[in-house]
């Protein structure tokens, strides 16, 4: 199978390759980390991680660490794809986006009533002390199907965030960064009403959350990176 590209997931992420293989109508495999994509004629048609498939798998790979992707000409059966390419790839980031703000904190049920069914094996590791992240790996779920359940969940108030308990040893650093002007809690509150907007497709009143986000953080790449998969979706 001969190749095309190849390249590092953290230097070019997952949305900007199957943007590539799109504007080029390529057909062929993106073998990635865990797993591979089948395209035909540009289109996303197939997906597979282990015994996952289809969207669900698609997500999931959205969600994995870097590493080296491999885009190769081969022969791939005609298939219907998995769905419109941009609204994939914004279901993916947004995926990613909600993951990176919880994998590192514990979580915790409040009592306010019952937690969905998907999250049933997760359960017992909703402790209030366990990282999300280790609670996942060890009920041997998939990511991609507790994502929106956790975030609905913390949202209506049946789910309550906390630090994660870590030894010191394993403790990180300390950022180096310099802190970003605006009010964190003011920002975060409205990133997190923009992304539900999204959710509910109610994306002109999404767009007018992200940039209300942008006043709090001038140039926040959050938001901004929001902003342009909104844009592609709506095909500004």
């Amino acid at each position: 199978m001969p190749e095309i590209l190849r390249g590092d997931l953290q230097a070019v992420g997952l949305s900007t390759v199957l943007q590539a293989v799109e504007a080029e109508g390529l057909t062929g495999k993106i073998s990635v980390p865990r797993g591979e994509i089948e395209v035909h004629m540009g289109n996303v048609v197939s997906a597979r991680v282990a015994n996952l498939g289809g969207i669900d798998a698609l997500m999931e790979l959205f969600l994995q660490p870097g590493g080296t992707f491999v885009v190769h000409t081969a022969e791939v059966v005609p298939a219907v794809a998995l769905g419109p390419l941009t609204t994939l790839v914004l279901d993916g980031c947004r995926l990613l986006d909600e993951w990176q703000r919880i994998a590192a904190s514990a979580l915790l049920p409040t009592g306010t009533g019952p937690l969905p069914a998907t999250l049933a094996r997760l359960t017992p590791h909703l402790d209030g002390r366990t990282a999300i992240r280790d609670g996942v790996t060890t009920a041997g779920e998939w990511r991609c199907r507790v994502i929106d359940p956790l975030i609905q969940a913390l949202e209506d108030g049946r789910l309550s965030q906390h630090d994660a308990v870590v030894s010191p040893a394993a403790a990180p650093a300390p950022p180096v960064d310099t802190p970003t002007p605006g009010d964190d809690t003011s920002f975060d509150a409205t990133i997190d009403t923009a992304r539900r907007l999204v959710r509910e497709g109610r994306l002109g009143e999404a767009r007018a959350a992200f940039e209300r986000a942008l006043v709090d953080r001038p140039n926040d790449r959050i938001a901004l990176q929001n902003l342009r998969r909104l844009a592609a979706l709506e095909g500004v």
